[in-house]
């Protein structure tokens, strides 16, 4: 993997600048918000300043705080409910219900980081049906457009 040219401090302002981002521009689920106390206290970590229980203890009342806020701001997570790989009907329902919260510019479909833990044979069917369930609803809301 490259360097970056500039550290964090000097991009930071530059990014958010040119993208304008709200506070929480995407929910994402296997990842945790990049705040600054997570930055700052993952900085301690690498340094040695803090131990690893004080890190994960941190980090999870950090990713706690985040969470109840985009609650209160009327996000919520996007878990998969299912146990088994979803359907494209699946996909498609949840895509319908986050599209009552999120501006469709915001809404993105990006491959759950759990398919890692499953085999080829239950994954490319899996992706298959994201795509298949993204191409429908952008195709609904295409159709819908022309109606007006």
């Amino acid at each position: 993997m490259g360097q970056l040219n500039r550290p964090y401090v000097q991009r930071a302002p530059l990014q958010a600048a040119h993208l304008q981002l709200p506070t929480y521009p995407t929910t994402t689920i296997g990842s945790f918000p990049q705040t600054a106390e997570i930055r700052r206290t993952r900085s301690d970590f690498k340094a040695g300043d803090i131990g690893y229980s004080v890190y994960e203890g941190a980090i999870r009342a950090e990713i706690a705080r985040c969470v109840r806020e985009q609650k209160a701001l009327g996000l919520d997570d996007w878990l998969w409910p299912f146990a088994n790989m979803p359907t494209q009907a699946n996909m498609v329902h949840l895509l319908q219900q986050a599209a009552r919260h999120i501006p469709a510019q915001r809404l993105w479909v990006n491959p759950d980081c759990g398919l890692k833990t499953r085999q080829w044979s239950e994954v490319i069917p899996a992706l298959q049906a994201m795509v298949l369930a993204a191409a429908s609803l952008r195709q609904a809301k295409n159709q819908a457009s022309n109606l007006i």
